[in-house]
This record gives structure tokens, C-alpha cells and sequence, in this order.
């Protein structure tokens, strides 16, 4: 799948037809939706809090998207980490985040016919990246990184 964003809108924009047609890929108007993740829970949630420091910014003034793994993950118990496998995930970014701003982490995890982890990166009122991972038990890793 392709997309291509209007810079200046800041909003993905149709693909024209004149850009495809050397590819010789199927055209279409329709732009496929993706699964969204679901809700962290409100009532039982673990969070951590970050200052975004000048190292988390990328080229765009903007913290880059990896650090947004690093705080969704890190907010997970590391017995939980330590015990299970991500087997698939998905992940919206909806708004960047900026250089000093306090940045909240918040995860639940639901059991249901998987075992899952729901994730929002937050600031204040507003969900920058919102997560859900699905998980697998895993091989227990020692502290060193080594399977026990």
C-alpha cells in the first residue's frame, strides 16, 4: 500500500492516476483503512512519564517515531516482557509531539481469546500514538538477554 500526504494540508491526498500508471498498479480512489487499535483501559492502566529531551527529536523538530515504541513498551512490566513474544501489532500516530513537552504512557493489558496490550501516548488531553499489541508466551529471558 502507498499513500501520499499534502504537506501542506497535512492530510493524505489521492494518488493520481498519471503517478500509478507507469507502476502498473491497480488504481483505486478507496484508501484501505486499517484496524485501529483498541482503548486502554480507564480504570486499570500502568503509566510512566517522559520529558522529551533534544536527543528524542528528529530532522522535523518532532520526536521521532521510534521513541514512541520505546515509551509504549516501557511501560509494561518488565516480568510481563520478560515472559511474552509480540506476534502483531497496530500503531496510529495521530500528532506529533514537540522538544519539553511531558509525555504520559498509559497500558492495560485484556485477556480474551489472545493476550493482549492496548497503549495511548499522551500529552495533557491530547493522543498523540495510540497501540494495541498482541502477544504469545514466550521463552523467559534472563536479565542479560539470554533464554533460560
Amino acid at each position: 500500500t502507498f499513500a501520499l500526504l499534502d504537506s501542506e494540508k497535512r492530510k493524505m491526498a489521492r494518488i493520481p492516476e498519471d503517478i500509478v500508471a507507469p507502476y502498473k498498479a491497480e488504481y483505486s480512489k478507496r484508501i484501505r483503512r486499517n484496524t485501529k487499535p483498541d482503548e486502554v483501559d480507564s480504570e486499570e492502566y500502568n503509566e510512566k512519564q517522559y520529558v522529551v529531551r533534544y536527543f528524542d527529536i528528529d530532522g522535523n523538530h518532532h520526536v521521532n517515531n521510534s521513541h514512541y515504541i520505546n515509551w509504549i513498551l516501557d511501560s509494561l512490566d518488565s516480568t510481563f516482557l520478560l515472559d511474552h513474544d509480540i506476534t502483531s501489532g497496530v500503531i496510529t500516530f495521530n500528532k506529533e509531539v514537540s522538544e519539553h513537552q511531558l509525555v504520559f504512557s498509559q497500558s492495560s493489558i485484556r485477556k480474551e481469546e489472545n493476550l493482549y496490550s492496548d497503549h495511548i501516548i499522551k500529552t495533557e488531553d491530547t493522543v498523540h500514538c495510540a497501540a494495541t499489541f498482541t502477544w504469545k508466551n514466550g521463552e523467559r529471558r534472563n536479565t542479560n538477554g539470554h533464554n533460560q
